[in-house]
């Protein structure tokens, strides 16, 4: 999948990971509800419809997605380990 698509953010004591996707492609939402069920299988992962922008929202909420995305957090992100949990 490409993640151009959305963003990680903070959210109360984690991070929040929103993909946006039109609301016509299903097989492509459904796959990424797939990814990241899979990712993060001990987390929910939901899909809404937001009606006025006819896109669907795919939300995963997590504490660890700092280290699934090492290139979301602050520094060089050409170097291992730049974010610590």
């Amino acid at each position: 999948m490409y993640l151009g698509d959305g963003y990680i953010s903070h959210a109360g004591r984690g991070y929040a990971l929103r993909i946006f996707l039109h609301r016509d492609q299903w097989d492509v939402i459904e796959r990424v509800i797939d990814a990241m069920s899979t990712l993060l299988p001990f987390n929910r992962v939901t899909g809404a419809l937001h009606r006025k922008h006819e896109v669907v929202v795919v939300r995963c909420h997590s504490q660890t997605l700092a280290a699934l995305f090492p290139q979301h957090g602050a520094g060089r992100k050409h170097t291992p380990s730049t974010h610590r949990l």
